[in-house]
């Protein structure tokens, strides 16, 4: 991911509910896939399976946040654990064939997940987060970011 990917979902996390992050997670191991797939292209194994961790490391913050009191829950678990046995398919045979299945399935978990989250009328996680506004100004072409009532973030004593 480039700087400018990172910090795109950067601000998006700092302004996600709990339903947007779960969609920004299910995006991220996309990100990673594609990568991925970049890197075999160009025969870089050390990036393929950095890439193929880097997706795997989102997957698991997915199962980690299950709550596996619900039935639904047991059946993304299921779900979840069949995309970690194609990523180290992925791994091990350091082959792509495997990151078109995980693509369909998390394609169909991201599908569902943003019509819940449309639903969904949460308020954003982290509470006190920086608002960010962007824009162009007067200068050449730039775009510069101004922090504004920065007096009230951090730790509440």
């Amino acid at each position: 991911m480039s700087k400018t990917e990172i910090k795109d979902y950067s601000t998006r996390i700092a302004q996600a509910s709990s339903g947007e992050l779960v969609v920004i997670t299910h995006q991220i191991i996309l990100d990673c896939i594609n990568e991925a797939r970049y890197e075999k292209e160009q025969d870089n194994k050390v990036a393929f399976i950095k890439k193929i961790k880097k997706g795997q490391k989102a997957l698991r913050s997915l199962t980690d946040s299950l709550n596996v009191e619900y039935n639904i829950s047991k059946e993304l678990m299921a779900l979840y654990i069949y995309v970690n046995k194609e990523f180290v398919e992925a791994y091990v045979k350091y082959t792509v064939q495997p990151l078109i299945s995980i693509e369909k399935v998390i394609n169909n978990l991201l599908v569902g997940w943003e019509k819940a989250c449309k639903a969904e009328k949460s308020e954003p996680l982290v509470d006190n987060a920086q608002q960010v506004y962007a824009g162009l100004t007067y200068g050449k072409g730039t775009l510069n970011e101004t922090i504004m009532d920065n007096d009230n973030r951090g730790f509440r004593a």
